[in-house]
């Protein structure tokens, strides 16, 4: 099964976005750094920012422009409903699969994104939702989640609750009496979920330059070596 990586970037819906386009961590924008580590996943067919066509989303295709990156646009509603905008992305893309990333992970475990393409490989349409979502045991800023875009149109057809359709497979974890749902939890040592890797406001920087700088910006840090660090400086 053909998949590929949507990764859901809006201006107007979160302000955090100049956060991830402008600010520097290991002298890169935040959001190279997550880029880098989706480039290492192996049998992607592709990877795609989807937005919308609002012009304060211009930045963000200039960004993807830049750095010879997929952009698309959807409709303006796009940034209300991003399980429409995420449907029309992996369409674009002729993929049997999607697998959903957040802008806001920037040390995302390419282990663990790797972990789950191979999941929705191996299952090749018989589970319709893959993630690690379900039960949290990793740390935050290490979640990865993967459908298929026959899921991803059945619950565009179905679901009409405006919050749910906000969250691109929300529809799909809390109805499993309709779809196939896999679980992914940790592994051994990084069942971890009392630490927080993510990026979602200034105060965040500091924290996640400290660990690029120390592991010199390295796009393979594992999950391991950074929960180790940090341990260690405890």
């Amino acid at each position: 099964m053909k998949v590929a990586a949507v990764l859901p970037l809006i201006s107007s819906e979160n302000e955090a976005v100049s956060l991830w386009l402008d600010r520097k961590l290991a002298g890169r924008p935040a959001l190279d750094h997550l880029l880098a580590r989706v480039a290492r996943v192996a049998a992607l067919a592709g990877l795609v920012v989807a937005t919308t066509s609002r012009a304060s989303d211009d930045p963000v295709e200039a960004f993807c422009r830049a750095r010879e990156i997929a952009c698309f646009r959807g409709e303006p509603e796009g940034a209300e409903d991003r399980l429409g905008l995420v449907l029309a992305a992996a369409r674009s893309m002729d993929a049997g699969a999607v697998l959903l990333v957040r802008p806001d992970q920037p040390l995302l475990d390419p282990a663990i994104l790797q972990r789950v393409v191979d999941l929705v490989a191996m299952t090749d349409g018989m589970v319709d939702f893959v993630g690690t979502t379900l039960a949290q045991s990793y740390p935050r800023g290490m979640g990865v989640e993967a459908c298929t875009v026959a899921a991803l149109d059945d619950a565009d057809r179905r679901c009409a609750d405006f919050e749910a359709r906000r969250d691109a497979a929300a529809h799909l974890r809390q109805n499993s009496r309709l779809y196939r749902l896999l679980a992914v939890a940790a592994e051994d040592g990084l069942a971890r979920p009392d630490l927080d890797f993510e990026l979602c406001r200034d105060a965040d920087l500091e924290r996640i330059a400290e660990i690029l700088q120390h592991f010199d910006g390295r796009s393979d840090i594992s999950l391991r070596e950074m929960i180790d660090f940090l341990d260690g400086r405890a």
